[in-house]
């Protein structure tokens, strides 16, 4: 069990510091914007996906935080995390959702290039940055496990 806590305090750790780069790159992009020479509504894009973003880690962090305090949410979430039906779905679900992911970027990549250029190199180096991680993370796990 205590393996598990360190584990929950490491994860808000670097929760927290990616919140913390989140923020800052918004605050620098808000002001530096003049300089950056982003379309307006680009901008706003950005930095409403980094709130987006630090929102959900807050809530994040926030969903962990009593199960620190207290041992029974912590022997709760351990058995809802080490539940094998609950992996069984999560990993189904991952599983499905990369290949979803992975087929509709080719089929962009494909219809793009009737198109323009710039949009099916975006695609092409989309798919080639995921089969890269796909990669790398099964020979890591392969050796793991």
């Amino acid at each position: 069990m205590n393996k598990f806590k360190k584990g929950l305090k490491k994860r808000i750790i670097l929760l927290s510091i990616l919140g913390i780069f989140l923020i800052s790159l918004a605050v620098i992009t808000l002001l530096n914007k003049d300089s950056l020479n982003l379309e307006e509504h680009n901008l706003w894009r950005n930095i409403g996906c980094s709130f987006g973003l630090v929102l959900g880690i807050g809530i994040n962090i926030l969903s962990i935080l009593p199960s620190l305090k207290n041992d029974d949410k912590l022997n709760e979430m351990y058995i809802k995390s080490s539940d094998e039906r609950t992996a069984l779905i999560v990993k189904s679900t991952s599983t499905m959702s990369y290949i979803i992911l992975l087929y509709t970027m080719v089929c962009g990549m494909i219809v793009s290039t009737f198109f323009s250029n710039v949009v099916s190199n975006v695609f092409f180096y989309g798919v080639c940055y995921t089969l890269v991680v796909y990669c790398i993370t099964y020979f890591y796990y392969n050796r793991k496990f």
